[in-house]
């Protein structure tokens, strides 16, 4: 995002910005329909298909948010996946519910 001589490169950078927006935009998106999966899933852990979408979305929130530096957000999504592979049990709902929360505060 700079020349040679390290001055930013004020379009360039405007660029970033502006997809780094639409991206966290995205993210937005994504928890609120990964929030309404995980509100859908039976403590069971009997909805495989619901399951999947939701480790999925919480995959494509991790990476993203971690592409343009949101650590934090990148982080809990990764926790979210790692939640959605075991069983869905209520603690396990629990954690998923908060997590959602607290995903939505790091993405600001």
């Amino acid at each position: 995002m700079s020349d040679p001589s390290g001055v930013p490169d004020p379009t360039t950078e405007a660029v970033f910005n502006s997809i780094s927006a639409q991206a966290q935009e995205t993210n937005r998106i994504r928890v609120t329909a990964l929030d309404q999966l995980i509100q859908e899933l039976p403590e069971d852990g009997s909805a495989a298909d619901g399951r999947r979408r939701a480790k999925d979305l919480a995959h494509q929130i991790a990476g993203s948010a971690g592409t343009f530096g949101n650590a934090r957000a990148s982080e809990l999504a990764r926790e979210m996946e790692q939640l959605l592979t075991g069983e869905i049990d209520a603690t396990a709902a629990s954690e998923l519910r908060t997590r959602v929360a607290a995903l939505l505060e790091a993405l600001g």
